[in-house]
């Protein structure tokens, strides 16, 4: 059958990708790189994963849907995460990610995009194992937000 994602990881012993402009900038460059592929095995995605030495590994998510650029609403998200946030539910709005300490929990902020009247909206997705949501998990995690 067909491959739908394709993950490539980059180390960088020397830690010189410090930035995250530059991390981002050589993923771009890998993914380009294989695009034609991609369109031609009918990938979906291209995850590339930078990890330095003592730093937490940066990901980039590259979609067919979007001629493999980057999607940035999926930056800095696990590969197998992006999944389970299901966010293609909220194609109806226009969202922008915004940044928290928390890697496992993803805060948006969108609008609906229908036309009719734009509400701003805060969405928040998260997977979580905890087993006790609902017996103050859910406080302790938005607490942590």
């Amino acid at each position: 059958g067909p491959i739908n994602v394709l993950h490539l990881a980059c180390t960088d012993e020397k830690a010189t990708l410090a930035a995250d402009d530059e991390s981002a900038a050589c993923a771009e460059a890998i993914s380009a790189s294989v695009k034609s592929m991609g369109e031609a095995c009918g990938l979906k995605y291209v995850n590339v994963i930078a990890h330095e030495s003592k730093q937490l590994p940066r990901y980039y998510t590259y979609t067919a849907a979007k001629e493999y650029a980057e999607d940035p609403l999926y930056r800095g998200c696990r590969p197998t995460l992006a999944h389970l946030l299901e966010l293609s539910r909220l194609q109806n709005y226009e969202l922008t990610r915004i940044p928290t300490f928390n890697r496992d929990l993803h805060i948006y902020s969108g609008a609906v995009t229908d036309g009719s009247r734009q509400m701003p909206q805060l969405l928040l997705r998260r997977i979580t194992h905890s087993k006790d949501v609902m017996d103050g998990g859910l406080e302790r995690i938005m607490t942590n937000a």
